[in-house]
């Protein structure tokens, strides 16, 4: 039997196509669902938010925490959002310049170089550039990440740069250019690590420019 489930902003709720085991989701374009689903509802996982913003409204990491068990860090430049994200969540949250970051001794301090959920989501086209930069993809890897490229307001170059590193590292392309409120403004592309997920579990995600609540509820 398909689930229930209410978005955090909107308190709309609506008949989800897939079996996911909660209630309510707290992330700006179901993130949340997409990494609970694709890994089979995982508890005790790992993440990485880059770009945290707020703790619960529109982040993609509190349903894993609160529900899940999940364990990870959150960087976000802003100091206030991340000294109300510190009163608020169990996890940590850091206040730096994500193109700051030194991810080789950072991720290190993950098992086996492992992490189950990496996020990108910088509102800096530089910054995510430097994000790409400093990330070896060959000495750590991640079960799923979710890369916020704006496209329809960065263009194309940022997109591809990711969408070719994917590729040479292995990754796959599950939903493309995602988009929030209007196929006018597509955003973030959704990827898996075959290692990790298996394509039973992420085919029937695969899209191109799609709203986000049609990938779920539509």
């Amino acid at each position: 039997m398909n689930t229930q489930i209410k978005s955090y902003l909107t308190e709309q709720t609506m008949q989800c196509k897939f079996e996911i085991p909660v209630e309510i989701y707290y992330s700006q374009s179901c993130q949340d669902l997409f990494v609970l689903s694709v890994l089979n509802n995982k508890e005790n996982g790992s993440y990485l938010e880059l770009g945290c913003s707020y703790p619960v409204e529109s982040n993609n990491t509190y349903l894993l925490e609160s529900k899940f068990n999940w364990t990870g860090i959150s960087i976000d430049i802003d100091t206030t959002k991340i000294n109300i994200f510190n009163k608020e969540r169990s996890n940590t949250g850091v206040a730096q310049d994500a193109s700051t970051v030194d991810f080789d001794d950072l991720l290190s301090q993950y098992d086996d170089n492992h992490v189950d959920y990496l996020q990108i989501d910088i509102d800096n086209l530089q910054a995510t550039h430097s994000v790409l930069d400093g990330i070896d993809f060959d000495k750590f890897d991640f079960s799923v990440i979710t890369f916020e490229h704006d496209l329809y307001r960065n263009g194309i170059s940022l997109k591809m740069r990711m969408k070719t590193l994917m590729n040479e590292k292995g990754y796959v392309l599950v939903s493309e250019d995602v988009c929030n409120t209007s196929l006018e403004y597509p955003y973030e592309d959704w990827y898996v690590n075959p290692k990790y997920v298996k394509e039973e579990d992420w085919k029937k995600y695969e899209c191109k420019t799609k709203l986000d609540t049609d990938i779920f509820f539509g």
